[in-house]
């Protein structure tokens, strides 16, 4: 179910001690998992991996290079909770504070208690409106505005708010920012103006040239596998060992999962907010100018990385200062972790107070400790304030979820296990890298130097690392599945032993089935 493979061209710089990472970057293009994808990687603040690939462009195709955009989705997600959390570094907006202070006409109708990061931790309980939008609506800021006041609470359960988070995020900002903007003239004025080589938009980007440079890249539409093969991938472990994700019955016989597939259910309710938007990377590469802040930046996986860099840095990279170290402490804190009807098993989701998902022990092709968030189809940014990692990828071949996690895992693997990266010291933020000289796995850290952690993004000191005694992976159960084979046991370091529990669309998850959809 992948794109059907064509003459590929690979470029780009890496550092010598990544080599395994272009290599595997590149085998996405010769196993058709990517047509065109970017891959962009700071230690630090050294841009240590910066690698484009391509096939042959089609016809009417423009050139796609390391400066080409595309739609990142919800990718988009990390980067309004950027802006969200220098607009409340700088006092104009408190996490804790109802919407309805900034905005009072939203108060109606039993909105007046949620708050900012009850919004941005999708608690806020109106993940779809009241009726489908129009995208003329969304041109219109007071017509939406008016239209966003009178919606009704849907659920008092969590539920991924996959676009509204956007547009509500934006009416707080339109009134508490002094200047009146938008997420995405917020973005563009104080975020890509001050920092170099910034290529990230949220709403319709600047034209570089007469030959179309500077334009967002199409996405593919998603190609999604036969029934027959979610089928035999749900039953198949089932009845082999008799659970999937810990449940006691197949995903199969889940109704939420039966209304994945349904115009009525959660999923797609949630999903498709706006006229024409069922119809998928179709409607995102028609209205490239819409201000979509949950769902519809444009950016190439450099500046995605550039920007995780920032925060990976306490704030600043290259002399450039956009938020303070406290503001981040502020913004990563706070971190609630419930049940999301979104998913079609109930997975937990972990979302800080600005809106970025901190990602655990369960998760398969992401390390645990890292924050950010995915895009629809496979676009990637993550960064981690310990090991002092940020990741950018892009695509725009928008594939399937067990082939996104499939991609991820090829690069994410090597990367991990050549770099030793030491968390940060307590002396102020210095953060010493080295290779693994023994053992090569994630982020490894001795016992005895646990106690000299102290991590800035406010979680725990001495929390444990996949391969410290005590972790929680070590006491759950190993369930294989068909569906990745052999790559999915390369994917558990040595040390993880039998410690993962893979479920029916090959996630990694805990006994309890903890693992969020890829969106």
């Amino acid at each position: 179910f992948a794109h059907p493979p064509g003459k590929r061209h690979v470029r780009g710089d890496v550092d010598t001690r990544l080599e395994a990472v272009r290599a595997a970057f590149e085998s996405c293009f010769e196993d058709g998992l990517a047509r065109r994808a970017q891959l962009a990687v700071y230690q630090g603040s050294d841009l240590v991996i910066d690698v484009v690939g391509s096939c042959e462009p089609g016809r009417g195709e423009l050139p796609y290079d390391a400066e080409s955009t595309q739609c990142v989705f919800s990718c988009s997600k990390v980067v309004s909770g950027l802006a969200l959390a220098m607009l409340e570094d700088r006092g104009h907006v408190d996490y804790d504070t109802p919407l309805s202070h900034y905005w009072p006409e939203f108060g109606c109708r039993g909105k007046g208690k949620i708050t900012v990061a009850e919004l941005m931790q999708h608690d806020a309980g109106i993940p779809w409106p009241d009726t489908l939008l129009s995208p003329g609506m969304a041109r219109d800021a007071e017509r939406l505005s008016e239209v966003l006041a009178g919606q009704t609470v849907k659920t008092f359960d969590r539920v991924y708010h996959a676009v509204v988070q956007g547009l509500l995020l934006n009416e707080v900002f339109r009134r508490a920012d002094p200047l009146g903007r938008t997420v995405g003239a917020f973005v563009r004025e104080e975020i890509c103006a001050k920092l170099p080589g910034m290529q990230l938009y949220l709403g319709r980007q600047p034209l570089a040239s007469a030959k179309g440079e500077g334009t967002r890249a199409p996405s593919h539409p998603v190609s999604r596998p036969p029934l027959w093969w979610s089928l035999v991938n749900a039953w198949i472990p089932y009845f082999l060992f008799g659970c999937v994700e810990g449940k006691a019955k197949p995903p199969i016989f889940s109704s939420r999962a039966r209304d994945v597939w349904r115009r009525s259910s959660v999923w797609s309710r949630s999903m498709f907010v706006f006229e024409g938007m069922d119809r998928g990377a179709h409607f995102y590469n028609q209205h490239t100018d819409l201000e979509l802040p949950s769902s519809n930046a444009s950016a190439n996986a450099r500046s995605m990385a550039r920007l995780g860099a920032l925060v990976v840095n306490g704030g600043e990279l290259d002399g450039v200062r956009l938020i303070s170290r406290a503001g981040l402490e502020r913004a990563m804190g706070d971190v609630r972790s419930r049940p999301d009807l979104f998913s079609s098993t109930g997975a937990e989701t972990s979302w800080c107070r600005c809106g970025w998902h901190c990602f655990g022990p369960q998760s398969v092709a992401i390390p645990p400790g890292m924050v950010g968030w995915s895009g629809w189809g496979g676009s990637l940014m993550l960064f981690d304030m310990d090991r002092g990692l940020a990741i950018g990828f892009a695509t725009t071949c928008l594939t399937h979820d067990l082939a996104v996690e499939q991609r991820w895992a090829r690069f994410l693997n090597p990367l991990m296990e050549t770099l030793f990266v030491s968390p940060r010291a307590a002396d102020g933020g210095h953060m010493p890298w080295s290779l693994a000289g023994v053992d090569p796995r994630w982020a490894r850290v001795d016992d005895d130097k646990l106690s000299d952690i102290s991590s800035p993004s406010g979680r725990a000191s001495g929390r444990s690392t996949p391969n410290t005694p005590g972790s929680p992976m070590r006491d759950m159960p190993l369930l294989w599945s068909p569906v990745l084979g052999a790559d999915t046991r390369e994917l558990l370091p040595e040390a993880f032993g039998s410690s993962a529990n893979i479920n029916c669309t090959g996630n990694l998850a805990c006994r309890t089935g903890r693992h969020p959809d890829v969106h």
